[in-house]
């Protein structure tokens, strides 16, 4: 039995993704919980709503710009929730925490396993996991929001941050803190397509880094300072992209430059680059 809650605020979107539910999910019990939104509450505060009204122990927080091309994948959810120790289950993240705020995207070592189509061409699956022919799962820290299932006792003990404002931040911000305790994980027996590319912007980097200051505490252990490099020149390439002043760059960027994880030759790698903001 599924609660499926979606935070909504396109009726054509929504109904394509209750009719993909209703043809796919199987002999599952469902529901769906639909959470109207047309920009004015912040997503975590909107999934917080449709959770407090769940009638079943296995939720799902999907996007509605998505549709499910696996069937019967309610069974596949309850039995991937089934473990104990499992936390979020998701189709796409990283299993990498690095210290310095990136995204899941931002390196070689992002997981996913998703249809996405893309305005004016045939949809794409991306598949960009190690999996073994008889394994479907792989362990992860951070997810993509699209698609996050977990036992509504986990939902309960970490609850969405509700001061992180807007439709950014909150799954990285949900998933990292379950992590710590629980095992994420992204897996390839569910399959959906996602209808829409999605926009990074201003707002998306801010609640990013936002995400990253409440979250400091958590991004301990061995760093890999190729990685936190690549990351810092991601980060202050898309600050610059996104219209964050000079001033505000070089104070984001001492902020995380930490030359003992970084490494001294990467850090002063890292100051030369400011050169070019």
């Amino acid at each position: 039995m599924i609660s499926i809650i979606v935070s909504s605020y396109n009726d054509q979107f929504f109904n394509s993704f209750s009719q993909s539910v209703k043809e796919t999910i199987g002999t599952t019990t469902y529901e769906i919980i639909k959470i109207d939104n047309p920009g004015l509450m912040c997503l975590g505060k909107a999934y917080n709503e449709g959770a407090s009204k769940a009638n079943f122990e296995n939720l799902l927080f999907i996007h509605e710009d998505t549709l499910f091309r696996t069937i019967n994948w309610g069974e596949k959810i309850i039995e991937l929730n089934s473990s104990s120790t499992t936390g979020v289950i998701g189709v796409a993240g990283e299993d990498y925490s690095s210290y310095v705020p990136s995204y899941w995207f931002s390196s070689d070592l992002k997981k996913m396993h998703f249809i996405q189509k893309y305005p004016g061409q045939e949809p794409v699956l991306l598949n960009r996991i190690n999996f073994k022919s008889d394994h479907e799962n792989e362990n992860i820290k951070s997810l993509d929001g699209v698609f996050l299932s977990c036992k509504k006792k986990i939902f309960e003990e970490f609850r969405f941050d509700e001061s992180i404002s807007g439709y950014h931040g909150y799954d990285m911000d949900f998933s990292l803190r379950v992590a710590e305790k629980y095992q994420n994980m992204v897996t390839s027996s569910i399959t959906i397509e996602h209808q829409s590319s999605g926009q990074l912007s201003k707002k998306w980097l801010s609640s990013l880094l936002f995400v990253w200051k409440k979250n400091k505490n958590l991004f301990a252990g061995n760093y890999n300072r190729s990685i936190e490099l690549q990351k810092f020149y991601k980060l202050i390439m898309m600050m610059k992209k996104y219209g964050f002043t000079k001033k505000e760059i070089i104070c984001t960027t001492f902020k995380y430059l930490n030359p003992q994880k970084l490494g001294y030759k990467n850090a002063l790698k890292i100051l030369l680059r400011l050169r070019y903001i």
